[in-house]
């Protein structure tokens, strides 16, 4: 690396060193004024004393961590909606072979499908396939338990443990992408924020 391209702001062992008060050392954000002594996109003070950005640093810090966190547990979904995707292949094929309804795979595949579906998508957007994912299981449950008591058989384990543990995973995703949504909006990262 070439000395004009070296980073004109950095930390280096826990001291700032901000040689261009015109481009933020956390959010990136470029043209900053340079009579401002904040970052007017996430408040760091440019023209603080170490002290100060010290403390500003640290609560981002622990804020990013908050958020990481929270996008990990969203993420999670992704997972648990390919196992639903497995338990409903598993389901059709078990269902098949108990009642000899050809119908029952070809339900349990289409839902297998839906799941897969859902669980790609969850990549992009695991808040929205969070929630479809959850009310279509939660649905099927429903669906499920009903069926069951109609024809007096018992739905327990062990896809009552199961099922209680996908429900409770999603839900899990779902607050973990609600979360990492309002640290992103508090704190205006992006993919490109890095500190």
């Amino acid at each position: 690396m070439e000395m004009d391209e070296a980073p004109k702001n950095f930390i280096k062992r826990g001291v700032f060193y901000i040689q261009d008060p015109t481009t933020c050392l956390i959010c990136k954000k470029t043209d900053l004024p340079e009579t401002d002594k904040f970052c007017a996109g996430c408040g760091f003070p440019m023209r603080g004393e170490q002290a100060e950005q010290s403390a500003f640093y640290a609560e981002y810090y622990r804020k990013r961590l908050e958020y990481d966190k929270a996008l990990e547990n969203s993420k999670s979904s992704r997972t648990i909606l390919f196992v639903a995707s497995g338990l409903s292949v598993i389901s059709g094929v078990v269902g098949t072979i108990k009642d000899e309804d050809p119908y029952t795979m070809f339900a349990g595949f289409g839902m297998a499908v839906i799941f897969l579906i859902l669980g790609f998508w969850a990549e992009k957007k695991p808040l929205e396939a969070s929630v479809v994912g959850i009310v279509i299981y939660g649905s099927l449950i429903l669906l499920s338990i009903a069926y069951f008591l109609v024809e007096g058989m018992d739905y327990g384990a062990p896809f009552g443990a199961l099922d209680i543990v996908i429900i409770v995973v999603l839900a899990k995703s779902i607050h973990g992408a609600l979360k990492a949504r309002k640290l992103q909006k508090e704190n205006v990262w992006t993919k490109e924020t890095e500190a």
